[in-house]
């Protein structure tokens, strides 16, 4: 794979993955219901990064199956996967 395509590839992923976790993650607040699979992670206070990695099992799915379905869908670089996957890790632990 020519340099210039890995990069826009691993750049499209990981858009692709950030918009679909923004829109899972808004869909757990506003959708009536769904808070309740979701109020377990807003239960730790103060926010830590073990609170980042706290899941109904229902919202794990989401995310899991919601986000990881670009990887069974597009030809993807195992490399692209590698960086996404490191950066998931980074941001759930940071962003907490």
């Amino acid at each position: 794979m020519p340099p210039t395509q890995l990069v826009f590839s691993c750049l499209g992923v990981l858009a692709v993955h950030a918009a679909g976790y923004y829109l899972v993650h808004k869909a757990f607040h506003e959708v009536p219901g769904m808070y309740r699979h979701h109020k377990l992670h807003h239960k730790f206070q103060p926010p830590t990064a073990f609170s980042a990695v706290a899941f109904h099992p229902f919202e794990f799915a989401c995310y899991v199956f919601g986000g990881q379905m670009i990887f069974f869908v597009l030809p993807i670089h195992p490399s692209v996967l590698l960086v996404e996957g490191f950066y998931t890790a980074y941001h759930l632990i940071e962003d907490h």
